[in-house]
């Protein structure tokens, strides 16, 4: 996400626009596009939100939004799919005894 952001701001800058320009133009709160651009996705309850300001933050700033959030998904991808392996060797084990109790039932 910090690579996203970095590049949304990167372009902003390039472009002469302040974040509160911005905010004011997009209608979008300045501390949103700030955690937009710092990475902070943690900040975000609600993750089509977010893509719906990152799609209109790259609009605004004449990127390819539909690219800007394709790395975005590739990103959520990686951020979502790493399950710890203790936690998945967990579920197998919870799971063989499920069956092993249900077999002697």
């Amino acid at each position: 996400m910090n690579e996203i952001g970095q590049m949304l701001a990167n372009a902003r800058e390039k472009n002469g626009v302040s974040i509160e320009e911005a905010s004011e133009d997009l209608n979008i709160k300045v501390i949103i596009l700030e955690n937009i651009e710092h990475g902070n996705i943690g900040s975000f309850k609600d993750i089509f939100v977010l893509k719906d300001h990152i799609r209109k933050y790259s609009k605004y700033l004449g990127l390819d939004p539909e690219k800007v959030i394709d790395v975005f998904n590739e990103y959520l991808f990686e951020y979502t799919s790493k399950i710890p392996l203790k936690a998945i060797e967990k579920a197998v084990q919870g799971k063989k005894e499920v069956e092993v109790i249900e077999d002697k039932i």
